[in-house]
């Protein structure tokens, strides 16, 4: 709407401002709005087509009100010489007020009307009418008693909360906030105006504030990600408290950003059904488990990658999917996965409700139960078309395990909705893979070791740009550090050579890299598999070509 008014006349978008104003004056939230409405209440005009039937909620439409009329603002801005009322600026108001600009920061978002006025120093300033801010503290008397209220604090003030605060940490086990909270019941002061004069008291004398122990700001980066490694490895919420002095909320309170960051960092790809957008697609979809509880997981390995020669031979002979069973599998898997993306976007726009937050991981484990149910039905045909790669001299197991990357990449890849066999497509890649890989593995494993070779390498890698390489790798290696634990960072950092440089990749065997841990060649590829099932989650898709290429 903004880019369509942005060229009406001065007049006209004043207009505009002051409907925009009174119309936000009497939404309500819990209501919804046709945009038809909105835009008619507004501009006068009325859109048609599907555009002008979409609802909108009240507390979305407020929000996104106040950014229109704050946009709008801008580009109206006038003289403040030339204005007939009288204004205040955000600074002049608190200071009329004895309130932080903060709080007036606060009043606008809840309703004070504002203007942008150019001033004589040629800069935009907001600027608050005196009508507006009359009608604004009359409708929020709450507002104007806690402005009355307000006083700065003396520097003996300060001095006295300094050492109370210094008494609390040492004496009592007192949470921070608790510790604020009953020294702004005591002086009778704002619990906001404390935890800002603390912590600025702390940041200008960090050698003396070493007495206010629990008084901490606000968590680094660095911090935070170690907590949630922590947590994710086990830790409880009161050793996290302990380990990193902080208050039980502050804990669940970073627990849970990292969380709501790990599902919108999260990459969500289906295969779009126009099904999908049924009123009862969920429950038709869903509903039942239906084929999950059909299927025999006992007749599949316990992992996707649980294979030794035995069971190379067993799976050859193991049962599969029927057509049915497969597409209601791919169904339901691309759903789930629609479904997430759905709600993600709720969270996106600040819905951060822990409902949500559980259905998008519930949708998105389900999905993986399915994903893995179907790359172990389709284990047997990896095995049967690495059987035919054997000639080229390649061992059996490494190509399992190239196989196995390429099933998980078709499983994602394959459109269920045109009613082929998922074994079809999976063949096509899977051959593909081969075909790309193998032709390089045997130029190197028939190459000896000498200058001419090494030489070769270099002008190869001379035609690209090594320092835009060499910083994508330096990102791929960091992203997977931050995302699996340490024996997966070493087995896939080992296994695929990102230790190396791009003239010599110091790459392992999956029997080298068991040596070094400890373990069999099997349970190597175990590992393998599920730590690129987490990467394939987050990496796009550059990064995982350039990790596995």
């Amino acid at each position: 709407m903004l880019m369509e008014v942005r060229f009406a006349p001065p007049g006209q978008r004043q207009k505009q401002i002051d409907r925009a104003e009174q119309f936000l004056d009497i939404i309500e939230k819990d209501r919804e709005y046709p945009f038809e409405f909105v835009c008619f209440k507004i501009t006068g005009f009325r859109p048609k087509g599907e555009v002008g039937q979409r609802l909108i909620k009240g507390d979305e439409l407020a929000d996104d009100l106040r950014v229109f009329i704050w946009k709008l603002a801008g580009q109206m801005a006038q003289q403040a010489g030339g204005q007939n009322e009288e204004f205040y600026t955000t600074k002049q108001l608190a200071r009329k007020l004895g309130v932080s600009t903060k709080t007036i920061d606060r009043w606008r978002r809840r309703g004070l009307k504002f203007r942008k006025l150019v001033f004589a120093d040629k800069r935009k300033r907001i600027s608050y009418p005196r009508a507006a801010l009359d009608k604004f503290l009359s409708e929020h008397p709450v507002f104007a008693a806690k402005a009355g209220k307000f006083t700065r604090m003396s520097r003996e003030q300060l001095r006295s909360v300094i050492e109370r605060a210094g008494q609390l940490s040492r004496q009592t086990q007192l949470s921070r906030r608790q510790i604020i909270r009953q020294i702004a019941k005591e002086t009778g002061k704002g619990e906001e105006t404390i935890r800002c004069a603390l912590l600025k008291y702390q940041k200008s004398n960090p050698d003396k504030a070493t007495a206010i122990r629990k008084l901490k700001g606000r968590l680094e980066t660095a911090e935070a990600a170690e907590i949630d490694r922590l947590h994710r490895q086990g830790a409880g919420v009161t050793e996290l408290m302990s380990k990193f002095d902080r208050s039980k909320s502050s804990i669940f309170r970073v627990l849970k950003q990292r969380r709501i960051q790990g599902l919108l960092a999260k990459k969500i790809e289906f295969v779009h059904s126009v099904e999908f957008a049924g009123e009862n697609a969920q429950e038709e979809i869903t509903g039942p488990r239906g084929v999950l509880e059909i299927l025999d997981k006992r007749l599949m390995p316990s992992r996707p990658a649980e294979l030794d020669r035995e069971r190379i031979d067993d799976l050859k002979n193991a049962p599969v999917l029927n057509r049915q069973q497969e597409q209601d599998l791919f169904r339901r898997y691309n759903y789930l996965k629609y479904r997430a993306a759905e709600v993600r976007e709720q969270i996106r726009k600040g819905q951060t409700h822990s409902a949500y937050l559980d259905e998008v991981e519930k949708c998105l484990a389900e999905a993986e139960t399915i994903k893995e149910l179907i790359i172990r039905a389709n284990l047997r045909l990896v095995v049967s078309i690495a059987g035919r790669h054997t000639i080229t001299g390649a061992n059996i197991a490494d190509l399992v395990s190239i196989g196995n990357v390429s099933l998980m990449r078709a499983v994602e890849k394959f459109d269920y909705t045109r009613g082929f066999r998922f074994s079809t497509y999976a063949s096509w890649a899977i051959s593909k893979d081969f075909a790309r890989r193998l032709p390089g593995e045997r130029i190197r494993a028939g190459r000896t070791v000498g200058a001419q070779a090494e030489i070769g390498e270099q002008q190869a890698a001379s035609q690209t740009d090594i320092a835009a390489v060499e910083r994508a790798r330096s990102d791929l290696i960091q992203t997977i550090k931050n995302n699996l634990d340490r024996r997966e960072q070493f087995v896939i950092i080992n296994h695929f050579g990102l230790e190396g440089t791009l003239v010599r990749k110091n790459k392992k065997t999956l029997k080298q890299i068991g040596d070094d841990l400890g373990v069999g060649k099997e349970r190597v590829r175990q590992i393998e598999l599920v730590a690129l099932q987490k990467l394939r989650q987050t990496l796009s898709p550059e990064q995982f070509d350039l990790l596995i290429g």
